[in-house]
């Protein structure tokens, strides 16, 4: 099993239901779809295999809310390898949990 497999297994046991969708989109980026409410789990779990939060993105998809992506990159393990964790909120309620108590990236 390679690192993307065995990352993708490990999330999907750890998320279920809450694992929305996955596509690949180049050889070495990953995205992933997740439920808002888990975004406290992934972030410890990409915090258990040592992995960097590069930085967090937004896309303003207007009367649809917005994408927040989380771009961790495992590139330690993997050159250039990242794993993108897509969330949608609302644009009445555009909050998300906080990872910082999870990651020292987020400050």
């Amino acid at each position: 099993m390679n690192l993307i497999d065995e990352v993708e297994t490990n999330l999907e046991k750890l998320l279920g239901s809450d694992l929305l969708a996955k596509y690949q989109k180049s050889k070495r980026r990953v995205y992933i779809r997740i439920s808002k409410n888990r975004v406290k789990d992934v972030a410890n779990y990409f915090k258990s295999i040592q992995a960097r939060l590069a930085h967090i993105s937004v896309i303003d998809l207007g009367l649809n809310g917005f994408d927040v992506i989380y771009h961790y990159a495992l590139d330690h393990l993997e050159r250039q390898l990242h794993f993108n964790i897509k969330v949608n909120i609302s644009r009445e309620e555009p909050e998300l949990p906080s990872v910082t108590s999870e990651t020292m990236e987020a400050l």
